[in-house]
């Protein structure tokens, strides 16, 4: 059972939160109530994961925006986005797990809270991963792209940060795409190496989900500036605490399959028997399938205190916890 504190939520502890039933379910999901997010110095990300952020506002002056980020974060650019009204984009340089990274992070995200800048309409959370991560390694890439196949519900309500919706255009500049990756994953299966799985990957509009029209093909392997992987379906915000916690479940994701954490069995399991589409389910991403979402962080993190910071994340306000997948119909029947 777990204890009645908090000393179990450590980056050196590993429980199996999907293992949890009765008493020791009802006691994590209390912890997770009144445990309250920190902003960290560091994730503990390798020194080979490097990622950049795009925070788009609306509703604030973007020349006002630019000589604010000029003069205090002057390798971040802030730049005019179409997507948002009268508003804009500040896109960081390359970042990686260091406390100057979060410093000017968190610079950022407070000069725009202080201006009132508006994130709760059209603007996106774009997040860029480098595909080095995964590198030329087959089986990387399919144990990423299935575990994001089946869990893509999961990330979507994490991704909307502290809103339990994503934002309005959200499926017009960033829809879902596990669908479209499981109809390619025969094709994705029988790929004879890293540079045919991209190729096989839908990359026709980068107006979904995930965006892998930026990856450099042959130089998949390298760390580039304009190679990689682009995370679109986020919603904006300028709190850096859901920054930085978007930021620690994405890389960790990608990392996940080379820390031998994917039970690739499984996962093939959930893909025959409980996959959940978009087209058909997409009521599924705006709920709390507690089931799913435990699975996941038991998948992707190998420690209680990541797993805690996306479950606060990912569950919000606990309203519509549903446990299995017969409480979900039943529940949903019932609507």
């Amino acid at each position: 059972m777990l204890k009645q504190d908090f000393s179990f939520i450590t980056s050196t502890n590993n429980d199996s939160f999907s293992k949890l039933k009765g008493l020791d379910l009802k006691e994590l999901l209390n912890q997770i109530v009144s445990f309250s997010l920190t902003y960290r110095d560091k994730l503990n990300l390798p020194k080979k994961v490097f990622f950049g952020t795009e925070i788009e506002y609306e509703d604030l002056n973007l020349d006002l925006v630019t000589k604010f980020i000029s003069q205090n974060c002057p390798r971040w650019d802030s730049k005019f986005d179409a997507t948002v009204r009268s508003g804009g984009e500040v896109a960081s340089k390359i970042l990686s797990d260091n406390i100057i990274c979060w410093d000017e992070l968190q610079t950022t995200c407070q000069f725009l809270q202080s201006k009132n800048a508006f994130t709760k309409g059209n603007a996106g959370g774009h997040i860029h991963i480098s595909p080095s991560i995964l590198g030329v390694n087959k089986e990387n890439w399919l144990q990423f792209i299935k575990t994001y196949i089946v869990y893509e519900s999961v990330l979507f309500r994490f991704g909307y940060g502290e809103e339990i919706v994503g934002r309005k255009e959200l499926n017009e500049y960033a829809r879902p795409i596990a669908d479209s990756l499981f109809k390619s994953l025969k094709e994705l299966e029988s790929s004879k190496d890293v540079i045919d799985i991209l190729f096989a990957l839908p990359i026709s509009n980068k107006y979904q989900a995930i965006n892998f029209k930026n990856i450099d093909y042959y130089s998949v392997n390298e760390f580039k500036k304009n190679n990689t992987i682009e995370y679109r379906f986020p919603n904006g915000t300028v709190q850096e605490i859901i920054w930085q916690n978007n930021i620690n479940a994405l890389t960790k994701l990608m990392l996940a399959p080379s820390k031998k954490l994917i039970d690739i069995e499984y996962i093939d399991y959930k893909l025959k028997n409980e996959r959940i589409s978009s087209k058909n389910d997409f009521y599924r991403y705006n709920i709390v399938d507690l089931k799913n979402a435990l699975e996941f962080v038991d998948m992707i993190f190998d420690n209680n205190l990541d797993k805690i910071y996306f479950l606060k994340q990912y569950i919000k306000d606990f309203a519509d916890i549903y446990n299995n997948e017969e409480d979900i119909k039943t529940k949903i029947l019932k609507k």
